[in-house]
C-alpha cells in the first residue's frame, strides 16, 4: 500500500474534527477520577514511588554482621565445585589480635574456617597439612592500585561519581604476584592526582572461572543476611590535587582553592541530601493519607543525582572515606570540613605528618594508613619519622601499613610491618596492622583479619618468623582455595623449623673516642668481616690512628684509647651506587638540587655536593646507616650523567659517568645507531673512567653488551637472562631495587621476590660480580636489609655461619660496589693502610634485628645512629 500525504486542507479540516473528541476525552477522564475523590495530578508510577519509599527507609539502616556465620557465599561463585575439608595441624598461630598459640589445628570447608583449636579431628577425610610448628597468620589487607587507570585527570578535581570498579583487570599480572606474599584482599582505590578520586571497591585475590571482575570483589555472592555491605571512598589533599590544578591553570592552585572546592561540592551534595529528605517527608505524609493512592499525589520521583549519589551515602554514614593527606595541617583541613558537614573520615593515607596530631587523630577516632620508612620523595613526605607508628599507636590512634602499589610492591606488605619493628614498633601491633587492623577500618573483622570460626578461609602458612627479613609464604589460601604454593613447598614444609621470633634488639650503647685521641683500638668485635678474605677469628681487633688503619685482627697490639664495642658486629662502609645523595635533597623540589645536565659534556658532580649533614636530612639518615661513601649522579635531560664517588665532603674520582637508557624516550632498540654514536663519543672523554649503563631488558643489554665497552650494568632488572654472557666480558651488575616487579615492557623477565632462583643467585653462580642499591635515596638506609634479604633467598641459606651471612650481605654493598667502579683501596674494605671507614651494629649485618651502634668516617666518629 503507497504512502499518500494528506494535504494542507484536508489535514486542516482534521484537526477540527479530532478537537471536540479530544475535549470529550478529557471530560471523560476527569468525571471518573473526581468520582473517586482523586486529584487531577496522575502522580507517578506505583512502583517508582515504593521504590523511593523503600529508599527513604534504609537511610538510616546500617546492617548488622551476623553472630553465627556458617557460609562463605564466595566459595562457589564462577561454577566451582565445592572444596574438601583441609586440616592445618601443628601450626604456630599468630592472629589478627597478635594472640600468639602453638600447636594449633585449624579446620577449614567451602571458603569458611570451622574450628580452631587443638587435637580436632581423629578419622579425618580431606587434605592434612602437617605445618611443622610454621608461622600461620590471617591474610594481609593492604590498598593498592590493580590498574593503571587511576586517576580522571580531566576538566573536574572533584569526582566522586567514578569507580575504581570500572578500571580493575582481573588478569593484571600485580594481582598474582602480590598474593604470593600472602595479601588476600585488597581494597582497590582511585588515584590521589584529584581532590575526590571517586569510589574504591575491594577484591579478593582469586581469579574466577567466569573471568569477572565483579565475582572478585568481596561482597560479591552477599545478601542481606550475610552482613553489612560497606562502601569505600577516595579523596586526597596537599600537592597532587594542587599541583594538578597548576598544570592546567584551574582550580585548585594552592589549598585556599582546594579548601573552597571541597565545601562547594560538599555544599552540593548536602542539597541534594535535603531534597531527598523533603521528598521522603512528603511521600511518608502522603502514604499514611492516602496509602495505596499515595503515589498519585507526588509530582516526582525520588531525586538520585548520579553526580551526587556517592558524596550523599557518605553524608549519610553509608561510604567509611579514606583521604590521603600527608602534613599536619591539611589533617586539619579535612577535619574541619568533616565536622562542617557532618561525615567521618575512616583513615588518612600516607599521612606521614600524622605523628604530629597524634591527639587529634585518636579524639576524632581516625586510622591512620602508613609507610614504615618510605620519606623524603616530596617536601609532604620530608618531615616523616620511622618512630611515628608507635608515637600514634601510644596515643590511641589505630596503625595500618600501605603498599601504593606500585609505588612499593603490595606483595611484601609484611615488610613494612617488620622495619616498623625494627624501628620499635611493638610486634604484634604490627601484625595486627596488616590484618586485623585494616580489616577493621575496612568494616570487614567480622569475616577477615582473624583465623576464627566464621571467618573467610584466608589464611597464610610462613616459611619463617613473618616479620624476619626475607619471610615468604609457602602457601596461600583464598576463600579456602590454594592461591599460592611456593615452588619449594614441600621441601620447606617438613624441614626443621625453629618458630621462635627475633631477637628484640637490647639498644646498645657504643662510646665514642675522644676528639682528641690520635690513636684508637676497637676491641670486643663478634665478627670482623674486613674484606673478601676475611674468616671467622676471635678476639679481632680494629687499630685506628690519625683516621687510618694500622692493623686488623686478633694479633694486633692495643694503642690509645680502647673502645669497647659490646660484641658487635664490623663490616666495612657501605658504598652507595648511583644515587643523588648530597647533589639533590627532594626528588620533586629543583629548589633542592644542584641541577641537571642538559648537555652531554661530562661534568664533576662532586662540584654540586652540598657541605655536610647538617644541612640534609637524607645524608644524615644515609651516614647514620652506615653509608659512608656515594656514587652520586646529577639529573640529566640526555643520556649522559657524570658520576663521581665521594664521602660526604671529600671529592675521590672524576672519571666516570653513566648513561641512562631505561626512560622509553632513550630506548636502545628506538635509535640504536645514533644512542651508540653519541655514547661512544663520550666514551673516548674518559681514559680510565668506568662506563655504567642504568637499563633494565635484556634485549637492550645485549645490544649495549655488542657495541660499547660497558662496565656495570645498573638496574639489571632482565640482566640474569644474560648472565653468561656478562660473565665472559666482565661486566658487573649493580641491581636496582633488588626486588623487582614487571612493572614495565623491558623488566617482564624480572624474577619476582620468591621466585626460585632468583635474579640475584642466576648472575652470583655465573661469575657476575653483583652489587645493589636503591631506585630512590628514601631506600637507602634500608640498603643492607636489601643485602640480608637476598641472602636469606640463597639456596644453601641454612647451612650458612653467621659469619658467611654477614660477609656475603656485606659484599654486595662494600667491596663489590669498589670492584665494579675501580674504586678498590679508597672505599669497600678494611685495611691496613686505607682510610678507617666502616660501621658497627649489634647483632648480624642484614638482619632486622642488628642495629648500627658506631659509624667510623677517618676522624669523623658517630655513636648517636637513631633513626628519626
Amino acid at each position: 500500500m503507497s504512502y499518500k500525504p494528506i494535504s494542507r486542507q484536508q489535514n486542516f479540516k482534521f484537526v477540527w474534527l479530532a478537537v471536540p473528541s479530544l475535549v470529550l476525552g478529557l471530560l471523560f477522564s476527569t468525571y471518573f477520577i473526581s468520582k473517586d475523590g482523586i486529584s487531577q495530578d496522575v502522580g507517578i508510577e506505583k512502583s517508582v514511588f515504593l521504590d523511593g519509599l523503600a529508599q527513604c527507609r534504609a537511610r538510616d539502616y546500617n546492617p548488622v554482621a551476623p553472630k553465627h556465620r556458617t557460609k562463605n557465599p564466595r566459595y562457589k561463585l564462577g561454577g566451582e565445585l565445592p572444596t574438601p575439608p583441609v586440616l592445618i595441624k601443628n601450626a604456630t598461630l599468630w592472629n589478627g589480635d597478635g594472640h600468639l598459640s602453638r600447636n594449633v589445628d585449624i579446620l577449614f570447608q567451602d571458603g569458611i574456617i570451622l574450628k580452631v583449636g587443638n587435637s580436632l579431628v581423629d578419622n579425618f577425610n580431606g587434605e592434612v597439612i602437617e605445618a611443622h610448628g610454621h608461622y600461620v597468620t590471617p591474610d594481609s589487607w593492604p590498598a593498592f592500585a590493580g590498574a593503571s587507570d587511576t586517576n580522571e585527570m580531566s576538566e573536574s578535581s572533584t569526582r566522586p561519581y567514578l569507580r575504581s570498579l570500572d578500571g580493575f583487570s582481573p588478569y593484571d599480572t600485580a594481582i598474582r604476584i602480590i598474593n604470593s606474599g600472602g595479601v588476600t584482599t585488597s581494597l582497590v582505590l582511585p588515584g590521589s592526582g584529584t581532590a575526590m578520586g571517586g569510589e574504591a571497591f575491594a577484591f579478593k585475590h582469586r581469579l574466577f572461572p567466569s573471568n569477572r571482575s565483579e565475582d572478585m570483589l568481596l561482597n560479591a555472592g552477599m545478601e542481606e543476611q550475610d552482613g553489612p555491605k560497606w562502601r569505600w571512598m577516595k579523596m586526597a589533599c596537599g600537592e597532587n590535587p594542587i599541583n594538578n590544578g597548576r598544570r592546567k591553570n584551574q582550580l585548585p592552585e594552592s589549598r585556599l582553592g582546594l579548601g573552597y572546592l571541597f565545601r562547594k561540592r560538599f555544599d552540593d551534595a548536602y542539597q541534594s541530601l535535603v531534597a531527598q529528605d523533603q521528598w521522603c517527608y512528603e511521600a511518608e505524609t502522603l502514604y499514611k493519607a492516602h496509602s495505596k493512592k499515595a503515589h498519585t499525589k507526588i509530582k516526582s520521583r525520588f531525586p538520585e543525582p548520579i553526580d551526587d549519589e556517592t558524596m550523599i551515602a557518605l553524608l549519610r554514614g553509608k561510604v567509611r572515606l579514606n583521604a590521603h593527606c600527608y602534613e599536619s595541617y591539611d589533617l586539619e583541613a579535612m577535619i574541619r570540613l568533616s565536622h562542617e558537614y557532618n561525615f567521618k573520615i575512616t583513615a588518612f593515607h600516607h599521612a606521614l605528618e600524622a605523628w604530629r596530631v597524634a591527639p587529634l587523630l585518636a579524639k576524632e577516632g581516625i586510622a591512620t594508613a602508613i609507610f614504615a620508612d618510605h620519606w623524603g620523595y616530596k617536601k609532604e613526605a620530608y618531615d616523616s619519622s620511622v618512630k611515628a607508628a608507635q608515637i600514634l599507636s601510644n596515643a590511641g590512634v589505630q596503625v595500618v601499613f600501605k603498599s601504593d602499589h606500585p609505588v612499593l610492591n603490595a606483595q611484601n606488605l609484611i615488610y613494612e610491618a617488620a622495619k616498623a619493628h625494627h624501628y620499635g614498633f611493638d610486634a604484634d601491633l604490627a601484625l595486627k596492622a596488616v590484618t586485623s587492623g585494616p580489616a577493621e577500618r575496612m568494616g570487614q573483622d567480622w569475616r577477615i583479619g582473624y583465623v576464627l570460626p566464621g571467618y573467610d578461609a584466608d589464611i597464610v602458612i610462613w616459611d619463617k618468623y613473618p616479620l624476619a627479613i626475607g619471610a615468604h609464604p609457602l602457601r596461600v589460601f583464598t576463600d579456602g582455595y590454594t592461591t599460592f604454593k611456593h615452588v619449594d613447598y614441600d621441601k620447606s614444609i617438613v624441614q626443621d623449623y625453629d618458630s621462635s621470633s627475633i631477637k628484640e634488639s637490647s639498644h646498645v650503647k657504643v662510646d665514642k673516642p675522644n676528639a682528641q685521641a690520635s690513636a684508637v683500638t676497637y676491641h670486643n668485635i663478634a665478627g670482623l668481616v674486613h674484606g673478601p678474605s676475611a674468616t671467622w677469628e676471635k678476639n679481632s681487633v680494629v687499630v685506628v690512628e690519625n683516621g687510618v688503619v694500622t692493623c686488623i685482627g686478633s694479633k694486633c697490639s692495643a694503642k690509645g684509647e680502647q673502645i669497647d664495642l659490646k660484641n658487635g658486629w664490623v663490616i666495612p662502609g657501605l658504598v652507595a651506587a648511583s644515587v643523588r645523595l648530597g647533589i639533590e635533597e627532594i626528588s620533586s623540589e629543583p629548589g633542592t638540587s644542584a641541577g641537571k645536565i642538559s648537555t652531554d659534556d661530562l661534568l664533576p658532580s662532586a662540584d654540586g655536593i652540598f657541605v655536610g649533614r647538617k644541612f640534609s636530612k637524607a645524608l644524615d639518615a644515609a651516614f647514620k646507616a652506615g653509608v659512608t661513601s656515594a656514587i652520586s649522579i646529577f639529573k640529566s635531560s640526555t643520556m649522559i650523567k657524570e658520576i663521581s664517588d665521594s664521602t660526604f665532603i671529600k671529592r675521590l674520582v672524576a672519571d666516570h659517568f653513566q648513561v641512562d637508557v631505561s626512560a622509553p624516550s632513550n630506548s636502545i632498540s628506538s635509535s640504536l645507531a645514533g644512542q651508540i654514536t653519541t655514547i661512544g663519543q663520550n666514551i673516548g672523554k674518559s681514559k680510565t673512567g668506568v662506563v655504567a649503563v642504568d637499563v633494565d631488558g635484556a634485549a637492550q643489554i645485549y645490544a649495549l653488551l655488542h657495541n660499547l665497552p660497558i662496565n656495570v650494568i645498573i638496574g639489571g632488572a632482565e640482566a640474569h637472562v644474560l648472565a653468561e654472557e656478562l660473565a665472559k666480558k666482565n661486566v658487573s651488575v649493580v641491581l636496582s631495587p633488588t626486588r623487582c616487579t614487571p612493572s614495565s615492557w623491558y623488566k617482564q623477565e624480572c624474577l619476582v621476590t620468591g621466585s626460585s632462583p632468583t635474579g640475584y643467585s642466576l648472575l652470583h653462580d655465573a661469575g657476575v660480580n653483583v652489587a645493589i642499591s636503591g631506585p630512590e635515596d628514601n631506600f637507602i638506609r634500608g640498603l643492607i636489609w636489601e643485602a640480608g634479604w637476598i641472602v636469606a633467598d640463597l639456596p644453601n641459606y641454612h647451612d650458612l655461619s653467621d659469619f658467611e651471612k654477614a660477609k656475603h650481605a656485606a659484599s654486595l654493598l662494600t667491596w663489590n660496589v669498589a670492584k665494579a667502579f675501580k674504586l678498590e683501596g679508597l672505599v669497600g674494605t678494611i685495611a691496613v693502610g686505607s682510610p678507617a671507614r666502616f660501621v658497627v651494629y649489634d647483632g648480624i649485618p642484614g638482619t632486622l634485628e642488628a642495629k648500627v651502634t658506631l659509624v667510623v668516617d677517618q676522624d669523623l666518629v658517630e655513636n648517636e645512629t637513631d633513626q628519626y
